[in-house]
């Protein structure tokens, strides 16, 4: 039996199409699937024409070395206009100035046979023109900003994934799912799983040595860090790095803690913008917790 996950994000005019694909045999190998920041392209194709573009990711074994460890196949279709130096996302605004230019013309040489009507379509079509000039701005302030995603590549940051190998394939399988969907969804920046004390999974764009395994060094900075004490919920929106916690990283601006269901473990959400989380937000991760922590019962 197949199970496949879509996912279909547009923002600005660009599409997204995120097809996760997740097989089940005896005994199962797939349950969840996610793509991992940095993986190799194995297969990647220009579209007709420049219209399309494809990528296809094979994401390996995250810190999993045993035999029959999960593989996941993901498939990544991009749809542009294949325009080099163009921004897709800016092609609303091209059509509002190119169209706000031609009512301009044809309003400068029939100014003297002008009509009430004509008159009122082109204030319209002017008004019609701005929206789509502001479309592309108000695109990227909803979406977080284009800014916010390039902040998480700063000095002395590095990319890393790791999950801890005492997990079984279904919790590894589970991790990599909710790491991807919250860097994805939301505009935190890196994501970190402790579980009894230990932390047994890390991703996205973290302040630590190059060279060195992630989860150990984290470990050291999660036990001189008062955050996993919090019986409850943890949210600084503004200042994060300024509390003096070696789990938060230079610049860090929002921390969020989202405790497991008997407090033991949880989540930590880390992002260079202030104000990340909205109650939302914040909402849908307490209830992606309860799903990990029903994963660390199995």
């Amino acid at each position: 039996m197949a199970l496949m996950m879509m996912r279909m994000a547009v923002v600005g005019g660009r599409g997204v199409l995120c097809s996760l694909h997740c097989l089940s045999a005896s005994p199962s190998r797939f349950v969840s699937a996610l793509a991992r920041p940095g993986q190799r392209i194995v297969g990647a194709r220009p579209g007709l024409k420049g219209w399309q573009a494809s990528q296809r990711v094979a994401v390996a074994r995250a810190g999993n070395d045993e035999p029959g460890g999960a593989e996941v196949d993901v498939s990544v279709f991009r749809f542009t206009l294949g325009i080099p130096g163009f921004d897709d996302a800016d092609l609303p605004r091209l059509v509002g100035v190119f169209f706000g230019s031609l009512l301009l013309i044809n309003h400068a040489v029939s100014i003297e046979s002008m009509t009430n009507a004509q008159l009122t379509s082109e204030v319209l079509g002017l008004f019609l023109a701005a929206v789509a000039c502001s479309l592309p701005s108000v695109g990227r302030r909803l979406k977080g900003g284009e800014a916010g995603k390039e902040g998480n590549k700063g000095p002395g940051r590095r990319s890393v994934f790791e999950l801890a190998r005492r997990l079984s394939g279904k919790q590894k399988q589970e991790l990599a799912w909710g790491t991807f969907a919250l860097l994805q969804n939301t505009k935190t920046s890196a994501v970190i799983v402790w579980h009894r004390g230990e932390v047994v999974g890390a991703r996205g764009s973290l302040g630590l040595e190059g060279g060195v395994q992630a989860l150990p060094q984290l470990q050291k900075m999660l036990n001189d860090s008062p955050v996993i004490s919090s019986s409850g919920p943890l949210y600084v929106s503004n200042g994060a790095d300024t509390k003096g916690w070696p789990i938060v990283p230079k610049d860090a601006k929002s921390i969020l803690v989202q405790p497991f269901e008997g407090e033991d473990g949880g989540l930590i959400l880390l992002s260079y913008q202030p104000r990340s989380y909205s109650s939302k937000d914040r909402t849908w991760v307490t209830m992606l917790a309860e799903k990990f922590s029903q994963a660390f019962k199995t």
